[in-house]
């Protein structure tokens, strides 16, 4: 209403593609780590309830996601843009995020960077497309089959999880009680994916410059 526009970053027709998109991808991203911790023997399964537990907390984490996408990437990151340019939105708005979990158990530097590096992952998929569905749903999905295997999300381990799982090894590779946002696997495969999401907007002309530079 402020605006005078509509509300095109949550475009009902894009909603489903984009959705089923940005789930698979976020669970793509967590099964390829847990794959890494299962062929180097660093995690172990005990399934606990598939039956009771495994959809009852999909509610809840789509709300808690919903609030952070459209506080960090469709208010803080889209209005920053605007001025500021992509570069120093993303990284803004990146930090930003990062701090938003500083409170949370666990939490260290190596998690924060982890944090905020996602935060530059969701802000390059809205880049692309000006759209909340994508980053929504990946953030979704990450959370999601992190609570599928028995993973702490960002150091909340307040869940009856699906899986019970057991991580033996060095804290910096398996993530200790904050979970695998700890891991520099995980820091490793959010720089690399960003950074091919930040050129394929670049080549897509989707980096807004700043306003001195206009």
């Amino acid at each position: 209403i402020y605006e005078r526009r509509r509300i095109t970053e949550l475009a009902l027709r894009y909603a489903v593609k984009e959705n089923l998109v940005g789930f698979v991808l976020g669970g793509l991203l967590v099964g390829s780590i847990v794959l890494v911790f299962m062929i180097t023997g660093s995690i172990s399964f005990t399934i606990l309830n598939p039956f009771n537990v495994i959809f009852k907390p999909l509610i809840l984490l789509i709300l808690f996601a919903l609030m952070e996408e459209i506080i960090f990437r469709a208010i803080i990151y889209r209005i920053t843009e605007q001025s500021l340019g992509t570069w120093l939105a993303i990284i803004i708005s990146a930090l930003l995020f990062g701090l938003g979990h500083i409170m949370n158990s666990h939490v260290n530097f190596l998690s924060i960077l982890s944090v905020a590096l996602a935060g530059v992952f969701l802000g390059a998929l809205y880049t692309i497309r000006s759209r909340l569905w994508l980053p929504l749903a990946v953030h979704v999905g990450w959370n999601f089959f992190q609570y599928f295997f028995g993973l702490p999300i960002s150091g909340n381990d307040d869940f009856k999880y699906f899986l019970e799982a057991s991580r033996e090894g060095p804290e910096w590779f398996v993530g200790g009680g904050f979970g695998i946002e700890n891991s520099v696997l995980a820091i490793v495969l959010i720089l690399a994916v960003s950074i091919y999401l930040l050129y394929r907007a670049r080549m897509q002309g989707r980096i807004v410059i700043p306003y001195w530079n206009r």
